[in-house]
């Protein structure tokens, strides 16, 4: 398999077009002034800025982060020709460029999700599906599905779980990136308990395929503020599990330092990790 993420050491949330992407066909009918104004195209780039969730067509056909590269077998080489092409008459097919292993959710999923959750869709983020299916002919040295979601605070009152990291050769990997929001898993709402988290493996490595809603920043400025509350949340070690693995660390750190200055034979540092 290859990674879905080119850079999977990046100190930052990697930008959506240098993700693992594939270009593939949507068919819509002719859209109007008003609906090609919402999807707030960049005028040179042609990436999908917004998706209005309570328009049943846009969501179930785009993803904000979309790139949007024929419209009807034609390049469009200028803004006003995009958009006088996607206001064709009839239906029109645009060729779009799109994170892998994604489909737009639909607006009944996202809003569902996001009411039960009792959170708001977020403007300049990309809601989307990731369906991860068990392929015989992918190798993974680890049964565990492989990425550390951590429950961050994104405001006083609202916490979202967010990948914080992920582990090589795993199926996390393949799938999913550092900055990924969890906000249901096959429907179910991720809740601040974690229970949902826990059928994450068990439903993978059972039923060979799961799919999870995520919400995932698309902007610098959001990209960069995700990225502070992961690290400003890490630099907490809130969770028992870390706080034990810094424990182990530092013990054996200065085992290590008393063993080099008594000039005893020196002996390398090794961690486990639960």
């Amino acid at each position: 398999y290859i990674p879905l993420d080119p850079r999977p050491d990046a100190t930052e949330i990697t930008e959506m077009c240098q993700l693992r992407g594939a270009e593939l066909g949507v068919t819509v009918t002719s859209l109007t002034v008003k609906e090609i104004k919402s999807l707030a195209i960049d005028p040179k780039t042609f990436i999908i800025g917004e998706i209005d969730y309570t328009n049943a067509k846009l969501s179930s056909c785009f993803i904000v982060g979309d790139v949007i590269v024929k419209v009807n077998r034609e390049t469009p080489s200028t803004f006003v020709q995009l958009s006088k092409l996607l206001a064709s008459p009839g239906e029109t097919t645009v060729l779009v460029k799109r994170r892998s292993f994604v489909t737009p959710p639909g607006n009944q999923r996202v809003q569902s999700a996001m009411s039960a959750l009792k959170l708001s869709v977020q403007k300049k983020c990309a809601y989307q599906v990731v369906t991860c299916k068990k392929m015989p002919y992918d190798v993974f040295l680890s049964t565990s599905f492989g990425f550390t979601a951590e429950n961050v605070n994104v405001t006083k009152s609202i916490k979202k779980f967010v990948v914080a990291e992920i582990n090589g050769n795993t199926a996390a990997e393949k799938y999913f990136s550092v900055g990924d929001i969890l906000i249901d898993f096959r429907g179910l709402p991720v809740f601040n308990d974690g229970s949902t988290l826990k059928q994450f493996n068990m439903t993978f490595q059972t039923v060979g395929e799961i799919d999870v809603l995520i919400e995932r920043p698309v902007t610098v400025k959001n990209r960069e503020a995700t990225a502070a509350l992961i690290k400003g949340h890490l630099m907490k070690h809130d969770t028992p599990a870390m706080s034990d693995e810094v424990a182990q660390i530092g013990k054996h750190a200065a085992l290590y330092h008393n063993m080099f200055w008594r000039r005893l034979t020196p002996v390398s540092i090794t961690m486990k990790t639960g």
